[in-house]
Formats: structure tokens, sequence, C-alpha cells
């Protein structure tokens, strides 16, 4: 009994060195790395598993077991490692839809909606909810299976009420996304651009600051040179009234009335007196080159 007191428990230090080590890796990583980390192996996961053919219990429990894998730190640390080594050595790494299929393949069974059991009815499917919005021009379409939890984080990302009721506030966020990022799309959304939009995004506290939208959370939210630099800008082309570059934060409706003044200007209204007060990157763009040529002309007229 002793021999096997000691085995049990040299097993159980190692593993509890083993989760030590992992979880002092995980601190050492950036939270939106793993926010990414996470999305992605979460969102391929469930491309893949989702429509499997289950029909016995042990299927059912691999499938589960391995979703809950996904965020254990060892999963988490794993990855980290692949794409760091993979940068490192110049070698292309397994993508995650090469390894999520290895576990697909693992279960041998056969793809396809068809009745959990083989015992229902052979009209019986199985139907998983989905969100429509006829108004918000595909950004969910019917078959792509995203459920009111997904459509709510991409509410949340992009700085609009998160009701889980898409329409065309949501769909002129997601567009501000798009532009942010220089992606002259329209359609459903992307696995990507769902992981960056959850990722980057509007997040808790950032409305109370004053963001309201996509561009605003990843431009202003953690630099506040930027944001010093727009109110210079919006001083040199809109003198009066002058705002205090050090002391004006996204809550000032000064700002706001400046900014709406500026899509004016460039002809960049939106049509809604809400969003026609918030920022984006071509507004910003033009408004920094509108104020760097009057600031060279004020210098030539000297």
């Amino acid at each position: 009994m002793d021999a096997i007191g000691y085995v049990a428990a040299a097993l159980g230090l190692a593993i509890s060195l083993y989760d030590n080590y992992n979880n002092s890796l995980l601190t050492g990583l950036e939270s939106t790395t793993i926010k990414q980390i996470v999305y992605q192996r979460r969102l391929e996961y469930r491309r893949q598993f989702s429509g499997l053919n289950y029909q016995r219990t042990p299927e059912m429990v691999f499938a589960l077991r391995g979703y809950l894998r996904i965020c254990t730190p060892q999963t988490i640390v794993l990855d980290a490692n692949t794409y760091a080594l993979s940068a490192a050595s110049g070698t292309r790494s397994p993508s995650l839809e090469e390894t999520v299929g290895q576990e697909v393949d693992a279960l041998n069974i056969s793809a396809g909606k068809k009745p959990l059991s083989p015992y229902s009815p052979g009209n019986q499917r199985v139907i998983r909810q989905t969100v429509k919005c006829p108004e918000c021009k595909g950004l969910f379409p019917d078959d792509a299976g995203f459920t009111s939890t997904d459509v709510k984080a991409v509410q949340a990302g992009v700085c609009v009420p998160d009701d889980g009721k898409p329409g065309q506030t949501t769909l002129a966020g997601v567009e501000n996304y798009r532009q942010t990022q220089g992606r002259d799309r329209t359609g459903p959304i992307t696995e990507a651009e769902y992981s960056d939009i959850v990722t980057y995004g509007c997040q808790p506290g950032d409305l109370a600051k004053g963001i309201g939208n996509f561009f605003e959370a990843v431009s202003y939210r953690d630099k506040p040179d930027r944001l010093k630099l727009l109110v210079k800008s919006l001083n040199t082309v809109q003198p009066a009234p002058l705002l205090d570059q050090d002391a004006t934060s996204l809550t000032s409706k000064a700002l706001r009335e400046k900014i709406k003044l500026a899509r004016v200007a460039y002809h960049l209204k939106t049509g809604d007196a809400t969003r026609d007060g918030l920022m984006s990157r071509d507004l910003e763009r033009r408004i920094n080159q509108a104020a760097r040529t009057a600031s060279s002309s004020a210098q030539g007229a000297q």
C-alpha cells in the first residue's frame, strides 16, 4: 500500500507542477492574444462539429470534452507556442481547420443534419436557433448558424445596444468596423470579423467613457495623444469655440458638435443624428489633412 501511496503522491505532484507551469505561462500572454486564440478555436470547432451526425452518446461526449478543452491553459499555451515557433522558424504551422479536422476524423462519423437518435422519425431534423435580420443586409444569414448570443456579442463589440435584435444600427456599427479595418465589403460577418469585433471592439466601461463605435474604441481608448491631435485639428479647421486639448474627452458635447460640422463640411453625413457625431477612419483622415493644409497656408502667409 505504501508503494501505491508513493506513486499516487508522485502523480499528484506531477499534475500540480504541470498545471502551475501552464498557468504561469498563461499570465505572460496579452489578454487580447488569449481572447483571439480562444475565439478562433471556438468558432472553428463549432463550425466543424455542428454538422456531424451524432448517433451515440460517446460521440457527443467526445465532442463536448473537446469543446471544453478550448479554454484550458494547456490548450491556449499550446496554440501560442505553435504560432511563436512558426514565426521564429518560418515554417507553416497546421491551421485550425486542420487540427480540428483531425479530431473530427477521429470520430469517424458522417456529416449531415440527421436525427440525433436513430430511433427518431425519419423526417425529424435538428433545427438550430438562428437570428433573422432582413433589414441588416445579410449580416447574419439564416444558414450561418448565428445564435442570439453571437449577435449580442457583435452588437456589444460595435458599441450598439446588445439586445439580440439586429437592424440598421447594428449594420451601421459593422460598416464602421469594416471601414476601420479598410475592408470594402458587404454581406455576412466572417469568422475572422467576428473574432476581431469581440476581441478589439467596445469593452465594458467604454460607453461610459464616451466611446461610440468600433473606430473610437480602437483609436482613442488607450491613445490619449491621438485624441489630443484630433481636438487640435478640429480647433484648426473650426476655431470657434476652441476646445481644451488636454481636458476634452469623448463625452464632450462640444466635441461631438464639431464632429457633426466636420461631417457636413466633408460630405460624410450618415443621415442619423447620433452617428453624425461619431468619428470614423475617413473622417479623421479628412480632418487631419485639412488641419495640415490650413497650418501650411498660415505659415506661408507670414
